[in-house]
Order: C-alpha cells, then structure tokens, then sequence
C-alpha cells in the first residue's frame, strides 16, 4: 500500500530483528518483500486472478447478508464499540472497527461456501485476503485499487504457499 504506514512497521521489524539477531528472520524477510512488491511488478494473469477472485467474493459477502448468524454477529460487534472505520458490506452503510467489520464480513462470506478455493492449499484464499484489506484500506485511507488488488494477489500468494506447505494438514500437528 503506498501509504508508507505498511512500509514503516516492515523497516522497524526489520531493524529490530537484525539488532538482536544480527540477521532477519524468516518472517521479518518475508514482511519485506511484500512491503517492496507493487501492483506494477504483478504478472498480469495475477492480476486478472485477482480482479475476478475479489468479484467472486463480494458476491459471496453479499449472499451471507442476509443470514440470520451473520446479523447476530453484526450486533454483537455493533456492542463493542470503537472507532468506526470500515464498512460492513450489504448492512446499510453500518462502519464498525476494522477488526469487527473482518468479523462481520468474513462471516458472510463464509455461509454458503461458494468462494474461491485452492484445493490443495485447503484454504479460500480471496475471503481470506479480501475482507481484511478492504478493512484495512478503508481505516488508513487513501489506497488506490492497484493496492488493494496487489495487498490480495500478495496475501492470496502467501496464503496458498502457506497451505501448500502443510499438505492440507494444518490441523494434524506431529
């Protein structure tokens, strides 16, 4: 995201890592070479990937609306209160806290389990990286679609390597 504030916590992860390490971890490089990439740098069937994932998945927001957990768990994150920054998709312009609207949103787009899978990733990596970017977007301000498309190609990226490493087993721990 060009707002800098992504870049910031990347460059002071970093320096606090290799102060007391000598050396980056493996998250503290993996933190920064999302920090660097840009939209620009994207492949453009990534791109495309992306744009028809993030489609796919605001209509699976919008589905889950109207269930009845969704809205019981829109009112429970209304209770808590907070600085209203991001919108709940399909509530009526309602903005709760960015990590309430994830709850909300993320809910949705759950319920009828239509979202994009990765099957040998076992994971819907659009739901996963959407929600929470949009969110995020909507509490910094001022993020471009190039970003937010290139933050989801980024975290969809990650997330399937993630689960593509686990060989489907993230719940089967040695």
């Amino acid at each position: 995201m060009s707002s800098g504030k992504v870049h910031d916590i990347a460059d002071t992860s970093a320096a606090h890592e290799a102060a007391s390490t000598g050396e980056p971890d493996a998250s503290v490089r993996i933190a920064e070479h999302l920090a660097r990439v840009r939209y620009e740098d994207l492949p453009p069937g990534a791109i495309a990937a992306a744009k028809a994932g993030i489609l796919d998945t605001l209509g699976c927001v919008y589905a889950g609306t109207a269930c009845e957990d969704v809205a019981t768990i829109r009112a429970l994150a209304r209770q808590w209160g907070g600085r209203a920054t991001s919108t709940v998709i399909g509530a009526g312009g309602i903005k709760l806290p960015a990590a309430s609207a994830v709850l909300a949103n993320g809910a949705a787009v759950h319920q009828f389990d239509f979202d994009d899978t990765h099957d040998r990733a076992v994971m819907h990596p659009t739901s996963a990286s959407l929600v929470p970017a949009l969110a995020v977007a909507e509490e910094v301000g001022g993020v471009s679609g190039a970003d937010l498309i290139a933050a989801v190609v980024l975290a969809n990226d990650l997330s399937s390597r993630i689960g593509l490493a686990t060989r489907g087993r993230m719940w089967d721990h040695p």
